[in-house]
Order: C-alpha cells, then sequence, then structure tokens
C-alpha cells in the first residue's frame, strides 16, 4: 500500500464498464489520490461543471455522452478547458486517438491497463498541470487588466446545451472552442470547422418544446434575412439546422471582435469617422434590399481583420417589401439605449428608426458616452421622445448637425435610410481633413 494519508489531488474517473472502473479507483486511491467515479457520463459532467477536479479519466465508448462529447463540452466552458483528460478505452484505432488529442485530450491509454502506466500517466500530466498553473498565476495581473469590463468570462452551460452542442458539432465535425457570450435565448460559441480548416461562430438557440414553433419561425427569418444581404454587409452563413430542442446557424468569425470592444480602447477622430462609414455603408446595403434590422448597437456590429464591420443579429428584422418580421401586436423587442421613439411606443418601424439607432452609435463613438441616461427604462424612453440631443465637444462639432437630425424626436425629421446618412457624412470629410493634421491623425479610413 502507497498511501501515506496526503492526498495528492482530486480525479474523476468515467467508466461504465464498472470492473474496471473500480480496480482502477483502487490503484488511483491506494496511490494517494481522491478519487470519485461515475458510471454516467452526464452525471459525471454535471459534477465536474460544478466542481472541477484536478484531472479526468474517462472511457470513450459510454451511453448518453460518450467521451468525445464529454471532452469537447470540458474544453468549450472558462472553468475545465484547462482541466487534463486521459482517456481510457479498449479502442485501438489510430484515427479515434487522432480525433481525440485535436479535441483536446491530454493523453490515450489502451485497455488493459498496467497499474504502473496508469500512475505514470496520471502524475505527468498533474506535474504539467501545475507548471501551467504557476505560468497562469504570473499572468493573472496581467489578463484581469485586459479583460476587465471589456468581456468577462461567460457563465457555464448547462448539462443539456453541451449535450446539444456535442450533436451540433458532429453534424458537421466542428470542435467547440469556447463559450462567446449570450443573450436571450442565445449563445454563441467560437469553434474549429475542421473540413473547411476555419474558425467559425456558432449561434445556438435554444426552445422549450411550448415556444419551439415561435423560434423555428424566428430562427427561419433570420436565416433568410442573412441570405438575402451581401456578404459584404453582414456575417456569412455557412450551415444552419434544427433539431429537437435547438436551432443552430454556423457563422463567420470575426477576428476584431465586436464594435463595443473595439471602443474600450482609444479611437481617435479619423478612426471613429471610418467605422461611422463603414457602417453607414453597411445598413445601406441592407435598407436597399428593404430589410429594416431593428436592434442596432455596437454588440450587433463586428469587425473583421481588416477593420471592415459586418451587422449581425437579425433575428428582430423585418423585411418592409414582403412584411416579414415580428408583428405589430408582439412585445417590443430591442435594446432600450439605441431604440427610436417610435419603436419603443410600439409602432411601426422602417429605415429611419435604424437611423436614429445609428445616431446613438455615432454619438457614442465621437464622446465615449451615449447621449441620454436615464435610472429606468420608462424614463429613457421619455428622454429619447422629448430631450434634444445633447451638444457634442467643441473637437467634434461639425459632426452636431448630424446627429441631431440622426436623433430628431420625429421619424420624418430624419435622414430617410442609411445612405443618405453615408452622402451626409462625405459632405463633412473635407471639413474633417483639415482637423486631423492639429490631432496628428492620417486620412480618415477604415477601422484597423
Amino acid at each position: 500500500m502507497e498511501n501515506t494519508g496526503e492526498r495528492k489531488g482530486t480525479l474523476v474517473v468515467i467508466d461504465d464498464d464498472t470492473t474496471f472502473l473500480r480496480l482502477a479507483c483502487r490503484h488511483l486511491t491506494d496511490a494517494g489520490f481522491e478519487v470519485l467515479e461515475f458510471t454516467d457520463s452526464l452525471d459525471a459532467l454535471e459534477h465536474v461543471l460544478a466542481s472541477p477536479p484536478d484531472l479526468i479519466l474517462a472511457d470513450i465508448r459510454m451511453p448518453g455522452l460518450d467521451g468525445f462529447g464529454m471532452l469537447g463540452a470540458l474544453r468549450s466552458q472558462a472553468g475545465t478547458m484547462a482541466v487534463p483528460l486521459i482517456f481510457m478505452t479498449a479502442i485501438r484505432d489510430t484515427q479515434a486517438q487522432r480525433k481525440g488529442m485535436r479535441l483536446g485530450a491530454d493523453d490515450f491509454l489502451v485497455k488493459p491497463i498496467a497499474r504502473a502506466d496508469l500512475l505514470d500517466a496520471v502524475n505527468a500530466r498533474l506535474e504539467r498541470a501545475q507548471v501551467l498553473r504557476v505560468a497562469a498565476r504570473n499572468d493573472q495581473t496581467m489578463v484581469s487588466t485586459h479583460r476587465s469590463g471589456i468581456e468577462p468570462y461567460p457563465a457555464p452551460d448547462t448539462v443539456t446545451m453541451l449535450v446539444a452542442l456535442a450533436d451540433i458539432a458532429k453534424s458537421g465535425d466542428y470542435r467547440i472552442l469556447r463559450k462567446l457570450g449570450e443573450g436571450g435565448m442565445s449563445r454563441v460559441y467560437l469553434a474549429e470547422d475542421r473540413v473547411a480548416a476555419r474558425q467559425v461562430v456558432l449561434k445556438v438557440m435554444r426552445f422549450d418544446e411550448d415556444v419551439r414553433d415561435d423560434f423555428v419561425q424566428r430562427f427561419t427569418r433570420e436565416h433568410a434575412m442573412l441570405n438575402r444581404v451581401s456578404a459584404s454587409s453582414v456575417a456569412q452563413v455557412y450551415a444552419h439546422g434544427i433539431n429537437e430542442s435547438c436551432a443552430y446557424l454556423v457563422m463567420e468569425y470575426f477576428a476584431g471582435g465586436s464594435l463595443r470592444t473595439r471602443m474600450a480602447r482609444p479611437l481617435g477622430l479619423a478612426c471613429t469617422f471610418g467605422i461611422m462609414r463603414e457602417i453607414a455603408g453597411a445598413v445601406a446595403g441592407m435598407h436597399r434590399l428593404g430589410i429594416v434590422h431593428r436592434d442596432l448597437k455596437p454588440e450587433n456590429i463586428m469587425l473583421r481583420a481588416d477593420g471592415s464591420p459586418a451587422v449581425t443579429d437579425f433575428g428582430n428584422a423585418a423585411d418592409l417589401n414582403t412584411g416579414v418580421g415580428p408583428g405589430q401586436d408582439e412585445v417590443v423587442t430591442g435594446t432600450p439605449a439605441y431604440m427610436s421613439p417610435e419603436h419603443a411606443r410600439g409602432a411601426a418601424v422602417h429605415r429611419e428608426s435604424d437611423v436614429f439607432s445609428m445616431g446613438v452609435m455615432f454619438y457614442e463613438l465621437l464622446t465615449g458616452k451615449r447621449p441620454f441616461n436615464a435610472v429606468n427604462v420608462k424614463a429613457l424612453m421619455h428622454q429619447h421622445a422629448t430631450v434634444p440631443a445633447p451638444r457634442l465637444p467643441d473637437d467634434v462639432s461639425l459632426f452636431q448637425g448630424l446627429i441631431d437630425a440622426m436623433l430628431a424626436k420625429s421619424a420624418a425629421d430624419r435622414p430617410a435610410d442609411a445612405s443618405a446618412v453615408a452622402q451626409r457624412l462625405e459632405q463633412l470629410r473635407p471639413r474633417l481633413r483639415a482637423l486631423i493634421p492639429v490631432a496628428g491623425q492620417t486620412e480618415p479610413a477604415a477601422p484597423h
């Protein structure tokens, strides 16, 4: 017996073969490890998400969620992505081994496994994990500073959601890398498309059975909208699907992140002008097709590697040509801080409503704050409907007339669409050139 009473780490062992499970757990317990054993992979996953162990050992062939699905789920979550996992399996296929390593497995032991081999593999991975933890602690201050207030880690997913993700991953050979964020009924993940050899964004919309028809309709509408608009203006959609519990889109990945994230760093006047000009051009392409977005905000503007923006999240959009979109008798949906007065009242929403949302974004880009702020939504909507647009600082006051027009209380007093906004920006461009040398900036261009 090697157990001296000192616990060397907590291990989770998962295998539906109870004979092998008990033998492996006895070897590990005798070696001084605290061992938790599971025969059900879903029970194990639920426990690991709630209380991550120091290391996991798992079989591949298991009922419910197999080992590959479990590994993909763990690697997609911030709290478990670094937990070492060793596969213990009777599968001798080298292709299966390569798949496990691609998904992020730390080792691959083939049954029957000798006691010495089992302990050597566990100790080696725990030692490596300790080295990585020390390095991570050394970088903790820098990482916290970088992420603070910008991109907080999303909350972990439920087991049900992770099982749905595993099914989606199998449908197109996707590897779920991590969750990027969530809102409402949708969650967004970074994934690797191993067939196309590229990173993609996986948008998953979960629905309960009693609202399935409504969400399927909304999903179908969003996909149709995205297909109608040119790829230069919106995120490209590579694949989509619907199953019993969720619908999903596989979309273009934006290396530049969201406009919201970009706004956390100083932009400069030239960059601000370039961003707004590109946004106006992108939305103008939608407006020419009769599509009104209805939820324009920095979180729904994504930036490609070259800095060019693309509009995302068409779940609330409407097609003025066909009438496809949320009906006027539905609950008003959108983001209050960027919502036009008529939208907030539940009245018909047209292109001018998007112009108002763009005006809020433009003011925020120029000043670093929104034009209207209140203690609650009702008070905020009252400001949107009655309070004039605030004055811009002197150094960007040349945009005051355009801001006033975009934030006009009556839709009839605003520019008719995003194309009209783009034209007015171009008219201001010569005056902007005169200001840039004073600030030491270059010619207005697309953001980078």
